[in-house]
């Protein structure tokens, strides 16, 4: 389920926010190979609330180390916003299994719930709270991506970190999840971010940003 244009690779000036009010809710999304409900595109005023998203065990290609592709579709994952501005995801219900590709190999990463920047700009004041992650997937949640990869010539130039502040998560329960990594990624780009809640295992930038972790 994809809401909000979608960013051009190389867009050769920032593209408008889209301010329509969108509300998504109440929907249950099975087996889908990408992210079963995606916000993406430099949007804002978004909420996703109650719905029930089960992506299943097929997922498609994403390059690793990465969760997601660069407009923040991810593989065999829940909840997706992709430079979305102050927007609320609540009250929803992700369920993830062990996935793979269609070659066999099981998928980089797989992720509950996840906020990044893309292309066109960075996410900020977002809400995840009071949703359930269960199952099994490489994070339960996700904010920004892995720091850039240096790879010696005449490999590919790393990708940036994306940009992502002052995003809430507060009290999104994971009991019931077992992550393969970590229940909580923070990547290198993100900071001023706060993170309330239940984290066993914390994987990323913490110190620049806010972890009440109980």
């Amino acid at each position: 389920m994809l809401v909000g244009p979608q960013t051009p690779p190389n867009p050769p000036q920032p593209a408008p926010i889209f301010s329509a009010k969108v509300r998504i809710a109440n929907n249950r999304v099975l087996n889908w190979a990408g992210t079963g409900i995606l916000a993406a595109g430099v949007m804002s005023d978004v909420t996703i609330e109650e719905n029930w998203v089960e992506p299943g065990a097929f997922a498609r290609l994403v390059p690793a180390p990465a969760c997601t592709t660069p407009n923040a579709d991810g593989a065999a994952s829940g909840i997706s916003l992709g430079g979305v501005l102050n927007s609320t995801v609540r009250d929803n219900v992700v369920t993830l299994v062990p996935a793979f590709t269609d070659t066999g190999a099981p998928v980089a990463c797989t992720a509950g719930l996840l906020v990044r920047g893309v292309i066109a700009g960075g996410a900020s004041g977002n809400i995840f709270f009071g949703n359930r992650v269960r199952g099994e997937g490489t994070y339960a949640m996700v904010a920004g991506t892995p720091a850039p990869v240096i790879q010696p010539p005449p490999g590919p130039p790393p990708a940036l970190p994306t940009i992502e502040t002052n995003n809430l998560f507060a009290f999104n329960w994971v009991f019931g999840f077992t992550g393969t990594k970590a229940t909580l990624f923070i990547g290198s780009g993100a900071t001023a971010n706060a993170f309330i809640g239940t984290f066993p295992e914390i994987e990323g930038n913490t110190a620049g940003n806010w972890v009440l972790n109980r």
